[in-house]
């Protein structure tokens, strides 16, 4: 049985030369740079909504803010240190589920 042309190889081709085509790094045909008449290489765009946008920018105010009260820090972590720090699984499941309908409605 003689059986050619056969590409195991999940991520893409390999060329005779040994190098990897992908699916993103092949070259889109027809389409050309009319300046200097090269191939335009295949691109992928991603588009935000505008809740997808507000979900970034609300990320990143959280990432750069500094708004840690040090004495209510230092008063819980010292009462775990001491063992009297007393954790409520079910104020806790509430808040979480208080926050998750806030988020997504």
């Amino acid at each position: 049985m003689d059986i050619k042309d056969v590409n195991n190889n999940p991520y893409g081709m390999v060329t005779s030369q040994g190098d990897l085509i992908t699916k993103s790094n092949k070259v889109a045909r027809g389409k050309t740079d009319a300046t200097s008449g090269e191939p335009y290489p295949q691109e992928d765009k991603v588009i935000l909504s505008p809740k997808g946008k507000l979900y970034v920018e609300v990320y990143r105010e959280a990432m750069h803010s500094i708004d840690i009260r040090e004495e209510k820090v230092a008063s819980i972590r010292a009462a775990i240190e001491s063992g009297n720090y007393k954790i409520n699984s079910k104020d806790i499941a509430q808040n979480m589920l208080g926050l998750e309908s806030e988020i997504f409605g």
